[in-house]
């Protein structure tokens, strides 16, 4: 079945496109010397693997599931990226949505973190987030990309990872099973007129270490300030603080330095004496 998406620019045209092939090994069944077959993992000591086979699975005989590990008293969760080397999967259209099942224990606050990034020639193109709630039995989830030009995709970077405040705990797990595409349609002519709201994109990559880009859109011309707080809401970084022009903008911040953990990123519109008009808000992670 093919799906219709428009974002919302004006003078769209929707342009149906074929669903890219589904994702290697989305559910979980093929797996080698303790890795999933077509995905990296971060299972760096033998007698401590942060990525398992379980055979608990939404369908099928097994799922991925991962866990939390200290190391130099600090918390480190479990990542699993696609591709063999983790460089992402092959993709031949602007997919929209991926979609799969998931179960987490959650302890501490901790959270779960779904992640698409989508890229032509090795440049970002698209990308999607979802911060996934605690769920004891395997719940249906997706994660709705969103693209910054006109390009087709040729390569899908996927990852999952938890995240928590200062860093994840040891207790929290995840499993993911049975991953699909859902098709989009492409907007012929995204990026060539003037957005009619404002927006703040995922950062992309998302999860990151030690960069990530900060993508956002302003309908009319304003002063903006782009600001990252902790989670205590002590403001870490100021990124922008000036009057922009319409448009779509982008600006690039760095952690280094900063401890990992889930931060809060604030696009404020401001009026010409300081009064707030628009305010949108994004969680990112370092890792």
């Amino acid at each position: 079945m093919l799906f219709r998406f428009c974002v919302q620019f004006a003078g769209c045209l929707l342009l149906p496109l074929a669903l890219s092939a589904q994702i290697p090994n989305g559910g979980f069944e093929s797996w080698s010397a303790g890795e999933p077959v077509g995905w990296l993992t971060n299972n760096v000591l033998p007698t401590y693997p942060l990525i398992t086979q379980t055979s608990t699975a939404h369908s099928g005989s097994s799922a991925a599931r991962g866990s939390v590990m200290t190391f130099s008293a600090v918390g480190y969760s479990a990542t699993l990226y696609s591709g063999q080397n983790g460089d992402g999967i092959s993709v031949t259209s602007r997919v929209g949505t991926l979609k799969g099942f998931y179960t987490f224990t959650s302890l501490s606050g901790d959270q779960l973190v779904a992640s698409v990034a989508m890229e032509k020639n090795g440049e970002g193109i698209g990308v999607g987030t979802s911060v996934l709630p605690a769920a004891a039995a395997f719940t249906a989830f997706t994660v709705n990309i969103t693209y910054f030009t006109n390009d087709v995709p040729d390569t899908a970077v996927i990852w999952f990872a938890m995240a928590g405040a200062p860093a994840p705990h040891v207790g929290s797990t995840f499993s993911i099973d049975d991953l699909t595409w859902e098709a989009a349609t492409s907007v012929s002519d995204l990026g060539l007129h003037v957005p009619v709201e404002v927006a703040l994109s995922p950062a992309y990559p998302n999860p990151f270490n030690p960069s990530t880009t900060i993508r956002y859109s302003l309908p009319v011309s304003g002063r903006v300030a782009l600001t990252v707080f902790d989670l205590l809401g002590r403001q870490v970084s100021s990124l922008v603080d000036a009057e922009q022009a319409a448009g779509h903008h982008q600006v690039n911040w760095s952690a280094d330095g900063m401890p990992s953990g889930t931060y809060l990123c604030r696009l404020d519109v401001l009026t010409a004496d300081g009064q707030l008009t628009q305010r949108a808000i994004r969680l990112i992670l370092a890792k």
